[in-house]
């Protein structure tokens, strides 16, 4: 199975009055960070092969903070409006252990955790699946 990535995006909640101070994204980013290296040192390295990066900007800000979930040939999902909660970085770093196990990507409503139900932005087809005619009409 390969690598699931969570991607961050660091440069949101920009503040024109107070450009110089520390971003709700990259604040996002610093806190998963040192969630998931707990989570992994908890569950003795079971969960290596989530990891998280961050990007410059994932044009999303009407609906910031913005992550990504991404992983091979999985369907990749964009959720925004994202706080830097301990509830919504538990809720993240949950629905992305779902996502990495889940073989397409796709995770059950039933399963999300609730503080990423009503996050969900975009969802992106996995590029193995862009040529299939099939899905192409629906």
């Amino acid at each position: 199975m390969s690598n699931t990535t969570l991607i961050v995006c660091k440069t949101c909640g920009y503040d024109a009055d107070n450009p110089d101070a520390l971003r709700p994204g990259k604040q996002l980013y610093q806190h998963l960070s040192q969630a998931l290296e707990q989570r992994q040192q908890q569950h003795g390295g079971q969960l290596h092969e989530i990891t998280i990066k961050p990007f410059a900007c994932l044009m999303a800000c009407q609906r910031n903070c913005a992550v990504q979930y991404r992983n091979g040939t999985k369907t990749a999902y964009t959720l925004g409006d994202i706080q830097v909660t301990q509830e919504h970085i538990d809720a993240i770093l949950d629905y992305a252990t779902l996502y990495h196990a889940s073989e397409t990507g796709v995770v059950a409503y039933k399963h999300w955790p609730e503080a990423v139900k009503g996050k969900f932005i975009a969802r992106f087809p996995p590029m193995n699946s862009i040529n299939n005619d099939e899905d192409a009409s629906t």
